[in-house]
C-alpha cells in the first residue's frame, strides 16, 4: 500500500511493526458505533470516549525541539497529541496527515505534539527521534515517552485498549474533546481504506469545531 503526501510516496511495506498494542502486524481498526463527542457533535469511535471532558496531563514528557527543550504551554492553544513510533505503517500515514492539519489550522490556534514511544520501550537519542519524525513528514513539536510511562497513565491503564497510537484533541483549557484510538487515519482515495479517510475528515471537523470556539 502506498500513500502520497506532498509528492513523497510512503510505502507501508517497508515497515515491519505496528502501533497495535498486542501484535507486531498492522491491523485495520474495526468500525464501531459512534458516540457523540464534545467537539461540536462530530461522531467518534466509542473507544476512548470514557476520557472525554478530562484534562490531559503531560508534565512528565521529554520535549525535544521546543525552545530550550521546555514544555510548550497547552493553555490558550488547541492541541492535537499523537503517540507514534518509527516502525509503524499506521504512523507513516498519520503523521503526514497531522502535519497537514497543523499547517491548515496553525493560524487559528492549533498546535500539534507527536509523542514518540519506541517498541520495545528503550532509550533512543533525541536527535534520532526528531530526524525520524521529519522523515515521516512531520515538523511540529516532538516529545518522547520512552518507557511508556505517560501513555500507560493517561490511556493504556484506564481501560481495555487495542492500540498505542492514540490521538487526543484538547481545547485551550487542556480538556480532552476528541479521541482517535488509532492505529491510523489519513486522506486516501483507496476505497478499501475509506474508514481511514472518514476518520481524517471527522478529526478535521472536530478541530474546526474547537478552534471556532476560541
Amino acid at each position: 500500500m502506498q500513500y502520497v503526501f506532498a509528492g513523497v510516496v510512503i510505502t507501508t511495506a517497508f515497515f515491519v511493526a505496528s502501533c497495535d498494542q498486542r501484535t507486531d502486524q498492522p491491523t485495520k481498526r474495526e468500525s464501531e458505533d459512534p458516540v457523540p463527542s464534545l467537539a461540536g457533535g462530530v461522531p467518534m469511535p466509542s473507544e476512548g470516549a470514557d476520557l472525554l471532558g478530562k484534562n490531559l496531563v503531560l508534565d512528565e514528557l521529554d520535549w525535544l525541539n521546543t525552545p530550550d527543550n521546555k514544555p510548550v504551554k497547552l493553555a490558550g492553544k488547541v492541541t492535537l497529541v499523537r503517540w507514534w513510533t518509527d516502525t509503524c505503517p499506521s504512523c507513516a500515514m498519520s503523521l503526514p496527515a497531522i502535519e497537514r492539519q497543523r499547517e491548515q489550522f496553525a493560524t487559528r490556534g492549533l498546535q500539534t505534539l507527536a509523542v514518540y514511544h519506541p517498541k520495545p520501550p528503550r532509550d533512543v537519542a533525541a536527535h534520532d527521534v526528531v530526524r525520524m519524525a521529519k522523515a515521516l513528514g512531520y515538523t511540529g513539536w516532538v516529545a518522547t515517552d520512552l518507557q511508556w510511562k505517560i501513555l500507560q497513565r493517561v490511556y493504556l491503564g484506564t481501560d481495555e485498549r487495542r492500540s498505542t497510537s492514540v490521538c487526543f484533541l484538547l481545547d485551550e483549557m487542556g480538556v480532552i474533546r476528541y479521541v482517535h484510538p488509532g492505529p491510523a487515519f489519513g486522506p486516501t482515495n483507496d476505497p478499501e481504506e475509506s474508514n481511514l479517510n472518514q476518520d481524517y475528515l471527522n478529526l478535521n471537523a472536530a478541530i474546526e469545531a474547537i478552534v471556532s470556539e476560541r
